[in-house]
C-alpha cells in the first residue's frame, strides 16, 4: 500500500495507481484514469483531493456506451460501484481542458463556485427544509467562495466527530455539548444563568470579543435604600440571602461564559480545525449576527433544562441584546 502525504501523490508500485490526498479528501486513480466510486464519494471530493478545491469537477467524467467521455451533469450524483474517469490521466494530457461545447470554457464565476459548494454540503448531509437554508447561508454568506469551501470542509470534520450520519442540527449542537462539562456542578437555581452565559461565551469566542460580563438584570433584589431601615434578624437574614443569591448568580454567569469559550478551543484542538474557519462557521449559524447566534444557541440550551421550573425561568430571562443583556 502507498504511504499518503498531504498535498502530494505517491505511486503504488504494485498497481501503478496514484493516490491523491489533500486534507481529509482522498482519491485513488488507476493508470487508465478510472476511479471506482465508493459510498459517500462526490466529484467535489475528488476535485478537492487532486486540485485542492471543489471547482475542477469537469475533469471527472463518465464513459458512454460508445466509449466517449461525457460530462456528469450533477457533480454530486454519482453512485457506489460505478466507474468515473479523471480525464487528464485517461488522455495522458496533464493540461487537459474541456473542449465539448456543453462545457463552460471560461473560468467558473463566484456564483458557479458557491453553487458547487452548496451542492456539496447538501449532498453530504442530505439536507431538506431548514438545513438547506443554513447551507445557503454558509455558501453565499461567506466572504469568498474559497472561504465557503473551507467552511464545508470544517462541517464535514465536525460531522465525523459527532458521529457518522450526523445531521446539520447535530453539528449545531456540537459546540454546546463541548461546553457543558460543568453543567452538573452548578447549584440548582443557578443553572439557567450559567446556561444563558454559555451562549454568550460561545458567541464572544466566535467573534474574538471579550467575555461579556454578568448582565445588569443579575442584581440584588433588596434595593440599597432599604438597607438603612433593617430592624430585625429576619430582615438581616433576608439581606444575607439576597447577597448570596446575587453572588452565586454572577459566578454562574462567569463560569458559564468561560465554559462556552473553553469548549470551543477544545473543539478546534480535538478536530484539528483552523480556529478562524470554525469561528466563521459559528457566525454562519447565527446568520452573521451576534444576537442571531445567541438566539440559535439558546434554543438548543433550553432543551438541556427539560421542562421544569428551571426551564421556565430560563425562558423568561430578558430577550438577548448581546453583549449587555
Amino acid at each position: 500500500m502507498p504511504v499518503l502525504h498531504h498535498y502530494g501523490r505517491v505511486v503504488d508500485c504494485a498497481h501503478h495507481a496514484k493516490t491523491y490526498k489533500r486534507g481529509k479528501y482522498m482519491v485513488t486513480i488507476n493508470p487508465d484514469g478510472s476511479i471506482k466510486v465508493k459510498h459517500g464519494d462526490w466529484l467535489t471530493k475528488y476535485s478537492a483531493a487532486v486540485y485542492g478545491d471543489f471547482f475542477h469537477v469537469d475533469a471527472f467524467q463518465r464513459k458512454s456506451r460508445s466509449g466517449t467521455f461525457v460530462r456528469v451533469h450533477n457533480p454530486n450524483l454519482i453512485f457506489a460501484g460505478e466507474v468515473v474517469y479523471h480525464i487528464p490521466t485517461a488522455t495522458h494530457e496533464p493540461n487537459w481542458l474541456p473542449t465539448d461545447t456543453t462545457f463552460t470554457r471560461t473560468p467558473l464565476s463566484e456564483r458557479d463556485k458557491r453553487d458547487l459548494i452548496l451542492a456539496h454540503i447538501k449532498g453530504h448531509f442530505d439536507l431538506k427544509g431548514d438545513g438547506v437554508e443554513f447551507a445557503e447561508r454558509l455558501a453565499f454568506g461567506a466572504h469568498t467562495a474559497t472561504e465557503a469551501a473551507e467552511l464545508a470542509e470544517a462541517l464535514e470534520c465536525l460531522s465525523e466527530s459527532v458521529g457518522e450520519g450526523a445531521s446539520l442540527a447535530g453539528i449545531v449542537l456540537f459546540p454546546i455539548d463541548a461546553a457543558l462539562d460543568i453543567f452538573n456542578s452548578w447549584e440548582t437555581g443557578y443553572r439557567h444563568y450559567g446556561m444563558r452565559a454559555v451562549a454568550y461565551g460561545i458567541t464572544s469566542w466566535a467573534w474574538n470579543d471579550a467575555p461579556p460580563p454578568p448582565p445588569s438584570w443579575i442584581h440584588n433584589k433588596i434595593p440599597p435604600s432599604a438597607l438603612n431601615s433593617i430592624t430585625s434578624r429576619e430582615e438581616e437574614e433576608a439581606v444575607r440571602n439576597d447577597n448570596y443569591q446575587t453572588q452565586r448568580s454572577r459566578e454562574a454567569w462567569i463560569d458559564g461564559c468561560q465554559a462556552g469559550r473553553d469548549g470551543q478551543d477544545k473543539v478546534v484542538a480535538k478536530n484539528h480545525l483552523k480556529k478562524d474557519e470554525y469561528q466563521i462557521l459559528l457566525q454562519g449559524i447565527g446568520n452573521w449576527d451576534r444576537n442571531g447566534l445567541v438566539k440559535e444557541l439558546l434554543k438548543k440550551l433550553g432543551d438541556e433544562l427539560g421542562f421544569g421550573w428551571e426551564r421556565a425561568s430560563f425562558d423568561h430571562l430578558p430577550t438577548p441584546n448581546y453583549p449587555n443583556v
